[in-house]
């Protein structure tokens, strides 16, 4: 992952007023001394009157909600699994292997 992918730490959804407007984005964003800082342009997110953060979306926070979902899934296959090696069991002590 390039050095610029790992200093991406959020997503927003934003009001871009750069052009008069008022375009409905989302963009990747990192934080430089409390400010945020759109990642494909370096330059503060805010920065034309009627600019608006919408929403903010933390990338870790993200990670984390995924992998808690796939965390669950897992444990929703425990049973199935269980079954399946304990029929491989059986039919490997039936056939002697």
């Amino acid at each position: 992952m390039s050095e610029k992918m790992k200093a991406i730490t959020h997503a927003l959804k934003i009001i871009d007023n750069s052009m008069g407007d008022r375009d409905l984005l989302w963009i990747f964003a990192y934080k430089k001394d409390g400010i945020f800082i759109g990642a494909d342009t370096d330059r503060p997110v805010l920065e034309y009157v009627g600019d608006e953060i919408v929403k903010v979306n933390h990338l870790e926070d993200c990670r984390c909600a995924e992998l808690k979902h796939r965390v669950e899934e897992l444990e929703e296959a425990i049973p199935y699994l269980r079954d399946y090696l304990t029929t491989l069991r059986i039919l490997n002590k039936e056939t002697g292997e």
